[in-house]
């Protein structure tokens, strides 16, 4: 049997709990997606415009989705890493190598080992799926292949569409193609990826299908209408976000999608009844879509009165938040789903976002001038892509607490040392992973018990911390990087030309960056880290 290099009893720690030594080629942190649901459920991280789902839509797995026929046929070998590990015993666990069936004699999951490949098949690998349950409604689970695809036989594609290694193919408009992959891009279906690509409603990003039209109310809102007891219709809009909100919770429809147009909102907004499926789209109209809430959240997401799981999801796009004296301005408890692009958050005396026995997502976002910024606490997941962290004011920009988990994806976090303490900061100990980012700070402290976090091709200023493909940068160089570090933009500025290679893409990887300027298309390509590339 062969067996872990031991280097010392700190990475060896780090072994142990991630199983470290398992590293396959061609996965990510939902892929966004970018991670989700960390059991399979939709499609999660992706490469596209707004990328949380598959850039064909043919082939996902619940962290990560892929893109092309090379991802889909590609073989995983888990011998790929600092470990000899071996098949049929391919992760690294204790004094040796193991089978995914004996990793709970460890402590550990294959959820641990590798959140995109949650479950353990007879052959003792950890894998996408291993029944068409674990795929959700709309995905099957290819019997060779161990992932979830969007066909398996030409009868799972409908009407003249042909199935090729899990894609859908021979559309030529997404009228042809099948509900789960409402999308037809070069021939092939594939789910959608941004509110945009579904025109009629939104899209449910996580599950990458469009709101069906027939089963979807529309409201709208222009807070430069008189505030006038109206319908929320399109003749007669409402003044404020929150009637319409309450117009969804109370109305049968479950999907329901809330235009807002450009002005003030002083009034917080919370969904908090099951079984919806709510997008409020900022539609900029001369001026931003802009919440500044006084008391309370501005955007919540769960029931805050029977504290009851709701099965709800809530998506949010093209709106600022500037939180004032709240606790946190973004918040999602016991409930299914808080997506959010394109979301700005400034000025909270708590987090930015927060979540507990929810998951969060949020791309192409910026959160600055904080008290903090994302805070993750039990059963919580955080996941954020493409997106900006800085200057938080009153605790480290990073805190998982009681449980919570952290994924970041191409995502940049600056933290000044205004409060001391550090970068990320686990209260207790916490499934992080970091890829292809930035994590630099003053002190450039990670408090977190040693195998905690995982981080991979990142640039950072915190000195040994073992990971694959990590870029260490002293504390001085650190303005360099940026823009205007002093004035809080954090676009690589001419100093980080030399980054051009402190991120490995992988298939899965967004296609463009938090300006929506484009990234390398191909996978195993370097990259810029962060969110920007210059």
């Amino acid at each position: 049997m062969s067996t872990c290099p031991r280097t010392s009893a700190w990475s060896a720690a780090l072994a142990l709990v991630l199983g470290a030594c398992f590293n396959p080629t061609g996965q990510s942190t939902d892929a966004t997606s970018d991670a989700s649901p960390l059991t399979g459920a939709g499609p999660t991280e992706g490469q596209t415009a707004d990328t949380v789902a598959p850039t064909t839509g043919t082939t996902r797995e619940p962290t990560t989705s892929t893109s092309g026929s090379e991802s889909i046929t590609g073989e995983v070998d888990p011998t790929v890493g600092p470990c000899a590990c071996e098949r049929p015993t391919p992760y690294c666990a204790g004094d040796g190598c193991v089978g995914c069936q004996d990793l709970p004699a460890h402590g550990l999951s294959c959820a641990d080992v590798d959140p995109s490949r949650p479950h353990c098949d007879s052959s003792g690998e950890c894998v996408a799926c291993v029944l068409d349950e674990d795929c959700g409604q709309l995905y099957k689970c290819h019997p060779e292949l161990k992932t979830c695809v969007a066909c398996v036989t030409h009868s799972d594609c409908g009407g003249s569409l042909t199935c090729d290694a899990g894609q859908c193919l021979g559309c030529v408009t997404g009228d042809q193609c099948p509900p789960g992959l409402p999308v037809c891009e070069a021939g092939a279906c594939r789910t959608c990826r941004a509110h945009g690509e579904c025109p009629v409603t939104a899209c449910e990003l996580d599950v990458g299908t469009c709101f069906p039209p027939n089963e979807t109310e529309h409201h709208y809102v222009d807070p430069k209408l008189p505030c006038l007891d109206s319908a929320c219709g399109p003749d007669s809009p409402c003044c404020a976000a929150y009637e319409a909100v309450e117009q969804a919770t109370i109305e049968a429809a479950a999907y329901h999608v809330i235009h807002v147009k450009g002005g003030l909102q002083t009034a917080p907004i919370r969904l908090s009844a099951p079984g919806k499926r709510v997008a409020i789209l900022g539609e900029f109209d001369d001026s931003d879509v802009e919440f500044a809430v006084e008391t309370n959240q501005a955007i919540a997401l769960g029931d805050d009165i029977g504290m009851q799981y709701i099965d709800s999801k809530l998506f949010v796009a093209g709106v600022r938040v500037n939180a004032g004296p709240t606790t946190s301005a973004m918040v999602c408890s016991n409930a299914a789903h808080l997506w959010l692009d394109e979301v700005t958050v400034t000025g909270t005396q708590g987090p930015a976002l927060h979540t507990t026995g929810c998951t969060l997502t949020a791309r192409r976002s910026l959160f600055l001038g904080n008290s903090s910024a994302v805070s993750s606490a039990a059963g919580g997941v955080a996941r954020l892509e493409n997106s900006i962290v800085g200057d938080t004011i009153g605790g480290a920009p990073l805190q998982i607490v009681d449980g919570g988990a952290l994924h970041l994806l191409y995502t940049t976090v600056v933290d000044k040392g205004n409060v001391g303490e550090g970068v990320l900061k686990c209260i207790t100990e916490a499934p992080v992973s970091i890829r292809n980012s930035i994590l630099v700070g003053v002190g450039g402290e990670i408090q977190c018990m040693p195998g905690g976090p995982s981080i991979s091709h990142t640039v950072t200023t915190v000195t040994g911390w073992p990971g694959e493909g990590l870029t260490e940068v002293e504390v001085d160089a650190v303005s360099d990087l940026f823009a205007d570090y002093a004035g809080g933009d954090y676009h690589l500025g001419l100093g980080a030309a030399q980054l051009g290679a402190s991120a490995l893409r992988l298939a899965s990887d967004p296609l463009i960056d938090f300006d929506g300027e484009a990234r390398p298309p191909r996978d195993g390509v370097p990259d810029f880290a962060g969110a920007d590339r210059p």
